[in-house]
């Protein structure tokens, strides 16, 4: 069972027992509804990662994938069967477990850790955590719960009350209670924006990302998948939703009689899959795969 390193010298030793990212792969985030993955489904693109990923490490047997997990938000049923469907479809076999957690927009998080934390305690020996979601597709009800008992909507309790609220209202609640201004706001998504474009236009991103193949037109659906210097004229080619700087503090409030936050402090509504894929160090499938990073524990000063 691993164990919490102390101290800087011994954090930055590598140990036998490290949980390491072997691989970390996703599509673009393109926006929902105008991007150009606007019509593709969500396990559909996740199996297209997976199968990448497995790809990439022709010397790993995916029998000895032991678990996978998935943060998902908006899917139905959680996405665990469409889901399971798609890691059998790309060759995954059913003797790895599969399941999918929800922890809004730190899923995706959320699933590595699991998986990281049974790496840890030595549960499995190799597993991929990731994420999938598609906002075109599953944000009908705009995250809202359809169904739900009258009397919890009057709920006594304001706390009970606030769980449906929109984020845009929680948006401007976070911004005046931390005395965020819209100022501070517009400067930190300008320099966000600035970045993102510039590594964007170096490429500095291209080799970490997917890129999807799938002809994404109405009328045809081919699909292929591989990695590949050009993108398909149908596919995403890239991340969208990037704003100039100098737009930043023009953009009206995200609620309409708001005033703290506007549409670059706010996350562009879009989606995409990604995976990662975790090991011990020691493992011996891992020896001629070379580990990208390691998941170190911190003390909570830190």
């Amino acid at each position: 069972m691993a164990f919490v390193q102390k101290g800087l010298k011994n954090i930055l030793q590598k140990n036998p027992h490290d949980v390491v990212f072997l691989s970390a792969l996703r599509t673009p985030v393109t926006r929902a509804k105008k991007g150009g993955l606007r019509d593709a489904y969500e396990h559909e693109l996740l199996g297209a990662v997976l199968k990448a990923t497995i790809n990439k490490f022709p010397n790993l047997d995916p029998a000895k994938i032991d678990d996978i997990c998935v943060g998902t938000v908006l899917a139905e049923l959680g996405g665990s069967k469409a889901g399971r469907m798609a890691a059998n479809h790309v060759g995954i076999p059913t003797t790895t477990s599969f399941s999918t957690v929800n922890r809004a927009c730190a899923s995706g998080l959320s699933a590595i850790t699991s998986i990281a934390n049974s790496i840890a305690v030595g549960q499995i020996d190799v597993g991929i955590g990731g994420g999938m979601e598609s906002m075109t597709r599953n944000y009908g009800s705009r995250a809202i719960p359809t169904e739900l008992w009258p009397e919890m909507k009057e709920s006594p309790v304001k706390e009970a009350r606030d769980c449906i609220m929109s984020m845009g209202i929680t948006s401007e609640n976070v911004a005046e209670r931390y005395g965020v201004t819209r100022a501070d706001q517009d400067a930190f998504a300008a320099e966000s924006q600035n970045r993102a474009a510039k590594a964007q236009a170096n490429g500095h991103c291209h080799k970490r990302r997917w890129n999807s193949a799938r002809n994404h037109s109405r009328e045809t659906r081919g699909y292929e998948a591989c990695f590949q210097e050009g993108w398909h004229k149908h596919s995403g080619k890239q991340q969208s939703g990037l704003r100039r700087s100098e737009r930043c503090a023009y953009d009206a409030p995200i609620n309409g009689n708001g005033t703290w936050s506007g549409k670059p402090d706010y996350r562009e509504m879009g989606g995409n899959p990604g995976s990662r894929l975790l090991a011990r160090r020691d493992g011996r499938w891992t020896r001629p795969c070379y580990p990208q990073t390691s998941r170190l524990h911190w003390p909570p000063n830190i």
